[in-house]
């Protein structure tokens, strides 16, 4: 029989699925389905605030045989209704149906699938979002009741939430703590950056970021030049610094490289304004955040204060969103105010989307051809921006003004206000960047070694394997390094590889790589290197998605992220065409977890500015180093296998260029 279970649970409390990595080599067998597949189906909703909330549907099979596509319903009784959802098609304004994608519709047993969403409560401030019966066949027939009291209103600082679950397996309570702001708190799942800027040094650049100022890309940037963007100690939203712009007609910004073949990305800044924008003459197209595909201005999706209404600038064809009907009528973001200021951009939908919450409230949006004032944008108009994040301010209309950002955050999934912890592997590249020399170059390297056979290890949970794929370019903050953060060396992505070996029934030997990899080694003498688990390849396009589905788990984990630091001398006493063994100590954060691995690498200067870092034996990676043992035995048993190696070896060769 299925099992139903609805709660409301503190998202920081529900435990990781170990899934590993091991399973790379096996050759997968179909799965016969049976017509009594079953599945549990949870609703949970993890985050809730005073006008909205967000949630999760879990399903789980708990029958003997996979299920082989789902559908799922529900309806609420009052006013909350669902604004934007993830990882499923959904259809329906009250009931819901929400239907599998292609690549989550196939559930082993005792595996699960979820899916996300995002939604207004009926009755603003009410205590607790109302928590639904999932009905459909996968779930089997299920009556359930629940109930929600929370022991004080959403907008205080903590409220306890229980609910009570009746079905017809078992009944089942559960209370937890669910902390609440003015918005929702991210549980961290999908994060890839986040940057408060207390590690930099008031009136720098911060590390870990490129620069677009005065028009040119990582050019001068000061504050005697006028446009600047520069850590500043003179207002921050929490701890003591924050990000300082001073732009106008002359754009004052940080920018991110993003991962290649993203999909969804969310942008989260605390933001206080020196002035209140979108009231001078002129165009008033006043950006504060967006998405850029090349590293000018000459291609962006701006969001900020257009005509006097909170909306997106699109430069390819210089539209505008909202309507001309609604210029001059939308909210104004006063000044000397910190606000929470979150954007979303969906690129998997059938017409792009755009979303713009202040305060955890949606204020704009982008969902169809007739949001745009100068006819329809295409139906791909986000597609080919996911090149950049920009986070500054800069004005069409001559508007000078001072902009102050904190707490900035980067996710695939949506992230709301409050305090943003890092759950994906790549968290620690973005903020490494940056203070040395050519040993740099050497780190990176020798990092890519150890994250290499660390990542062939792990993995990350999927399903959201299009929205996540995270690439080369990727640098994530979580150790902030406060120095220049311009990258001494870039990873040749054409030249290197990343290369790992399975075996499976004792002599069944195969190879496998990623065909993504990236990193830099920056000038403070740190190499970090980004695997993308969402591009292994084994050859085998059913085993690849299901090592991503239960092997990485790359919606939750979609990055394998590597970082060492090397002496500054060992690169600089190498003459061209000469070559060095060295042993190098990698941190490497996959699946969850913080590990260091230790192994022998060889550095080689092909020429002067360019470098070769070269594992001198395999890297073996223990899949219980990475809490990833489940995961084999998962994939092991799908398989039919008689056994799968727990451990695998790992060589790679790294290739770096000067910049």
């Amino acid at each position: 029989m299925s099992s139903f279970a609805a709660s409301a649970i503190n998202p920081r409390q529900r435990g990781r699925l170990a899934r590993s990595l091991y399973t790379l080599g096996f050759s997968l067998a179909t799965a016969v389905l049976s017509t009594q597949a079953y599945a549990g189906c949870q609703y949970v909703v993890s985050n809730q605030w005073n006008d909205g909330f967000s949630g999760v549907v879990k399903i789980t099979n708990s029958g003997t045989s996979t299920i082989s596509g789902w559908t799922v319903g529900w309806q609420y009784s009052g006013g909350d209704r669902i604004t934007t959802s993830y990882n499923v098609t959904l259809s329906g304004t009250n009931p819901y149906s929400a239907t599998n994608l292609s690549w989550n519709g196939s559930i082993a047993p005792n595996q699960s699938v979820e899916f996300g969403f995002q939604g207004t409560k009926g009755i603003k401030g009410a205590a607790t979002a109302e928590i639904p019966q999932i009905t459909g066949t996968v779930c089997g027939s299920t009556t359930t009741t629940s109930s929600v009291a929370s022991s004080a209103a959403v907008s205080s600082a903590r409220s306890s939430v229980s609910s009570v679950t009746t079905t017809s397996a078992a009944v089942s309570s559960r209370a937890s703590s669910v902390t609440s702001t003015n918005s929702s708190i991210s549980t961290g799942a999908g994060v890839f950056v986040t940057d408060g800027f207390e590690s930099g040094t008031v009136g720098t650049a911060p590390a870990g970021w490129n620069t677009f100022v005065a028009w040119v890309f990582n050019g001068t940037n000061s504050q005697s030049s006028g446009n600047y963007a520069l850590i500043d100690n003179s207002k921050s939203y929490s701890g003591s610094n924050s990000i300082h712009f001073r732009g106008g007609q002359n754009p004052a910004e940080i920018v991110r490289t993003l991962p290649s073949g993203m999909q969804r990305l969310h942008m989260r800044a605390y933001v206080n304004l020196g002035k209140v924008l979108g009231n001078d003459a002129g165009d008033n197209h006043e950006h504060i955040m967006g998405i850029k595909r090349t590293p000018d201005a000459n291609s962006e999706v701006r969001v900020g204060q257009i005509k006097g209404v909170l909306g997106t600038n699109e430069s390819d064809k210089d539209n505008i969103a909202p309507k001309q009907s609604q210029w001059w009528s939308g909210q104004q973001l006063v000044a000397n105010k910190w606000y929470c200021i979150e954007t979303a951009y969906y690129a998997d939908t059938s017409y792009d989307e755009l979303y713009f919450w202040v305060d955890g409230k949606l204020v704009h949006s982008v969902t169809s051809g007739n949001d745009w004032n100068n006819g329809a944008a295409p139906a791909n108009w986000l597609s080919d921006k996911f090149t950049y994040a920009m986070f500054g301010f800069h004005s069409w209309s001559g508007n000078t003004a001072e902009v102050w950002m904190d707490d900035i955050v980067l996710s695939t999934q949506p992230i709301g206000c409050g305090a943003v912890t890092t759950s994906s592997a790549s968290s620690v590249a973005s903020s490494v960047r940056s203070s040395s020399s050519v040993a740099s170059s050497l780190v990176a390297s020798s990092v890519r070694s150890s994250v290499a056979s660390s990542i062939v290890a792990s993995s990350s949970k999927s399903s959201v394997a299009s929205s996540v794929a995270v690439s080369s370019s990727v640098a994530t903050s979580s150790s902030r390094s406060s120095v220049n953060s311009t990258a001494a060396w870039d990873l040749d992505t054409t030249t290197s590889y990343f290369n790992f070996v399975t075996t499976k029934n004792t002599h069944t030997v195969e190879a496998h790589n990623f065909t993504t990899i990236g990193g830099y080694i920056g000038n403070d003498g740190v190499a970090v290197l980004t695997i993308d688990l969402n591009t292994v390849n084994t050859n085998n396009t059913t085993r690849d998605q299901r090592m991503r589905d239960y092997l990485f788990e790359i919606a939750t984990y979609p990055t394998a992220t590597v970082s060492v630091a090397v002496p500054s001398t060992l690169l600089s006493s190498l003459s061209v065409g000469q070559a060095a063994a060295t042993d190098i100590t990698a941190t490497v954060d996959l699946h969850g977890v913080n590990a260091t691995v230790t192994t022998r690498v060889s550095v080689q200067k092909l020429s002067s500015s360019r470098i070769l870092v070269q594992s001198l034996s395999p890297v073996l990676t223990k899949a219980a180093d990475y809490n990833l043992t489940t995961g084999v035995e998962t994939l092991r048993s799908l398989v039919g296998a008689t056994s799968i190696s727990a451990a695998v070896p790992v060589d790679f060769a790294l290739v770096f260029n000067a910049r």
